[in-house]
């Protein structure tokens, strides 16, 4: 099968939809299908990459280091030439709709993935006020989902916020992961140069939270609930890794309260992430906005016990607070599951197992199947279709 993946993220920025894609990519691939990638350039350059299947388009930085604003020069002509089976759209920004626009234009089944809830991120780009932007969004973004034949969800309940205004057939499929790979990818040599440099102890209680630090992701509620946690744990730290545009504000405050508990990394590779969820005793979640929520599953599938508000796609990870606890947007009763998981060894190794077998639901290769089943089924209604 060859596939077309349009998206206006994509590597080298660091965020959901790029590591969702580089997983999917990947597991089409270990299955022996062809991907071709339509994909922003860090740069005014058109660039052609042969050796990955990639094309890069001429863009410009629009907001903060991550969102990049191509200029998609995509004729279907040149689509046509490789004699794509399906496209599968990612964003709906310029080169999103392009490959909606090509696909429509050469009559292959159209697949879109539900990635970000845009209405939460819109104050960012828009500046509408606050009581237009959903409905306003919710407006465009039906005109643009239904030009797909269908439309992938991250989660259950995901599925259910767009099933109130789309009427398109809407399927749950998860972003995987490749577990073996990941529980792999852990630096330990890292770890004594780590303690080094921020003055850590063997006995030191890690609690941890990754995501990029911006309004949405809650930070705040995340530090707010951790002051609490070291009135019970003295010897508890709380390390912050990811960038974003609260990074330098929420530092200041911290140092203005000369809190010496929490520590704001600087970027962290994977494999260092990693071996700092194998020490760690919980990860701390806060965020209300995620689609999916992956960085909860890299988690759990590092054995690392999540406590985490109850949340759209975070329900689906923690369900029945599997590997973990969902909490009200409560600081106390955040804090206390925390504590819980800090000063009760049984408790944490009960939900370390759980968190264990419970990634194991989301494994790369049971998405990437579900995916390309999805796949083989458009195909064929649309091969019906185009033969009426």
């Amino acid at each position: 099968m060859k596939i077309g993946i349009f998206t206006d993220s994509f590597t080298p920025q660091i965020n959901g939809v790029t590591t969702s894609l580089l997983l999917l990519i990947s597991g089409l691939r270990a299955q022996g299908h062809e991907v071709y990638i339509f994909a922003p350039n860090n740069s005014l350059k058109l660039e052609n990459q042969p050796e990955t299947n990639t094309r890069r388009y001429p863009s410009i930085l629009v907001w903060g280091d991550q969102v990049r604003l191509a200029v998609p020069m995509i004729r279907a002509v040149t689509v046509a030439k490789l004699g794509l089976d399906i496209i599968h759209v990612h964003t709906p920004g310029p080169i999103g709709m392009a490959g909606t626009r090509v696909g429509a234009k050469l009559g292959l089944p159209l697949v879109y993935t539900y990635h970000t809830r845009v209405e939460r991120y819109a104050h960012y780009y828009l500046h509408l006020p606050s009581w237009m932007e959903k409905g306003t969004l919710a407006l465009i973004a039906k005109r643009f989902y239904d030009l797909h034949d269908a439309i992938v969800a991250p989660s259950r309940g995901i599925k259910n916020e767009l099933a109130q205004y789309i009427t398109k057939p809407i399927t749950v499929i998860p972003t995987g992961i490749n577990i073996a790979e990941n529980q792999q990818m852990t630096d330990e040599n890292f770890i004594p140069k780590f303690f080094k440099k921020y003055n850590l102890a063997p006995t030191d209680q890690l609690l941890i939270t990754a995501s990029r630090i911006s309004k949405e992701k809650n930070i705040q509620f995340v530090i707010e609930a951790f002051e609490k946690i070291q009135k019970s744990c003295p010897n508890a730290k709380l390390l912050i890794a990811g960038n974003g545009p609260d990074k330098e504000s929420l530092m200041n405050e911290i140092k203005k309260t000369n809190q010496k508990s929490i520590i704001f990394l600087d970027f962290l590779k994977h494999e260092q992430l990693f071996a700092l969820y194998r020490l760690s005793k919980a990860f701390l979640f806060a965020s209300t906005t995620e689609t999916q929520g992956l960085v909860v599953l890299e988690a759990l599938a590092m054995g690392l016990p999540v406590v985490a508000l109850t949340a759209t796609g975070i329900e689906d990870m923690l369900m029945n607070n599997i590997g973990g606890f969902m909490t009200t947007p409560d600081q106390n009763i955040f804090a206390d599951k925390a504590i819980s998981l800090i000063s009760d060894p049984i408790l944490w190794t009960k939900k370390n197992q759980e968190a264990l077998r419970r990634a194991q639901d989301f494994s790369d290769e049971k998405t990437t199947g579900q995916m390309l089943e999805l796949y083989k089924n458009l195909i064929q209604k649309k091969s019906a279709q185009n033969a009426r």
